[in-house]
């Protein structure tokens, strides 16, 4: 990944615990969870299910607070944004991507990728604009009349990247976003978050129990049983992401 001038932390986790109950009783979900996610990174969150990375990445979006510890986002600790502000927050710089897509059947590609943008008050000229670009960056602006139910599982993917991507994705959360894909189509999509932190300058967190990821990611790490801990960085080597090249 070349380096870049414009760094800057998007997201740190400082002692971060959760726990719910269950059964009349707390259970520990996250334990004392430290990290720093930058512009122009991936970060791989390696993890079975069930040991805390979903818990994570809802903290770290403002859809819960933490039990104990500090979150910041963008510069802000999270106890002093507003209900409405975190809500603006998520619908103009963070962008989320899931295993089941989460595409409204009812609406084209082009008006599920636009759908942040509407709620981000983005006017009607700009928001054509935008997603004409994000459609002809993976070659799709042929699909931007149809619906989800006429897409393969890889191209769906695709579209809920794109929304994701649609407001500048300044943080984009993504929820083992390959589970759902065949081989091709996994790699389309490890390749395009790669191309989204480094040449989008995005802060990108993936969940995942997908090692295919680990040579993508500037720094990957376990979960387990709600404990993070670092298991790789990856050495900085200038110019080696390529663009991804889409597949039909």
């Amino acid at each position: 990944m070349r380096a870049n001038p414009q760094r800057g932390i998007v997201l740190a986790m400082d002692d971060v615990s959760a726990s719910f109950a269950a059964g009349g009783e707390s259970r520990i979900v996250l334990r004392e969870v430290s990290l720093r996610a930058e512009r122009g990174e991936l970060i791989l969150l390696l993890g079975p299910s069930g040991s805390g990375k979903t818990t994570l990445l809802t903290i770290a979006a403002g859809l819960r607070p933490p039990g104990s510890g500090t979150l910041s986002l963008f510069g802000r600790d999270i106890r002093s944004y507003r209900v409405r502000e975190l809500q603006q927050i998520r619908a103009s710089r963070i962008g989320f991507v899931f295993q089941d897509f989460k595409l409204i059947e009812g609406l084209t590609v082009r008006q599920n990728v636009a759908l942040p943008l509407r709620l981000a008050g983005w006017s009607g000229t700009r928001i054509k604009d935008r997603i004409e670009t994000l459609l002809g960056e993976v070659d799709m602006l042929r699909l931007g009349g149809r619906y989800p139910r006429s897409l393969s599982q890889g191209q769906r993917q695709r579209v809920a990247l794109l929304r994701a991507m649609a407001n500048g994705g300044e943080l984009i959360l993504a929820d083992e976003p390959t589970a759902s894909l065949d081989r091709t189509s996994s790699l389309e999509v490890i390749r395009r978050l790669a191309w989204c932190a480094e040449h989008h300058r995005s802060s990108v967190i993936v969940a995942s129990h997908d090692l295919r990821m680990v040579d993508s990611a500037a720094r990957v790490y376990r979960i387990d049983d709600g404990s993070l801990a670092e298991w790789h960085r990856r050495p900085v080597v200038s110019g080696t992401t390529k663009e991804p090249q889409s597949t039909p």
